[in-house]
């Protein structure tokens, strides 16, 4: 930023992420919870975002022996209120090693696994802030569990 011309801030927004994960490098090894705080754009998340190699086939994996799991999770009520659906792109086939009729291939086809909880500026800056975040990251538990299994 010094010599360019160009002076706003890099970064408008605080981000942590908290995970298992033993080093920097590994953040995206390991579902977690991940808090994004920016007006007009907070949220609360976890999962795993665009998991790579051995990680997202070790999650198909369990998604194929154990889907039940995964969408119990998902259907469970606080879940529903608080992340709405699981998001995260999807390829267009199914993925290498699954069959276009395998009965879970709408979840094996997930790029990301990412439960996403939008703040508003007003929930952010109540005192019942810090309240809100362990609800929601309670509930998040069991789907960074299922994730984090997988690679156990």
């Amino acid at each position: 930023m010094r010599f360019s011309k160009d002076k706003s801030p890099y970064k408008t927004h605080l981000g942590a992420h908290i995970s298992a994960a033993a080093k920097k490098s590994e953040i995206h090894s390991r579902a977690g919870y991940y808090v994004h705080i920016k007006p007009g754009a907070s949220m609360l998340a976890g999962g795993a975002y665009l998991p790579q190699g051995p990680w997202i086939k070790a999650i198909r994996q369990e998604i194929s022996y154990n889907a039940d799991e995964l969408k119990s999770i998902l259907a469970n009520k606080k879940f529903k209120e608080y992340f709405g659906e699981m998001e995260g792109g999807k390829l267009k086939r199914a993925p290498k090693g699954y069959e276009p009729e395998h009965p879970e291939i709408e979840l094996l086809k997930f790029k990301s696994f990412l439960a996403v909880n939008n703040c508003t500026d007003k929930q952010v800056i109540s005192n019942d802030f810090i309240d809100h975040c362990s609800e929601v990251f309670k509930t998040l538990q069991p789907f960074d569990q299922f994730l984090n299994k997988a690679i156990e």
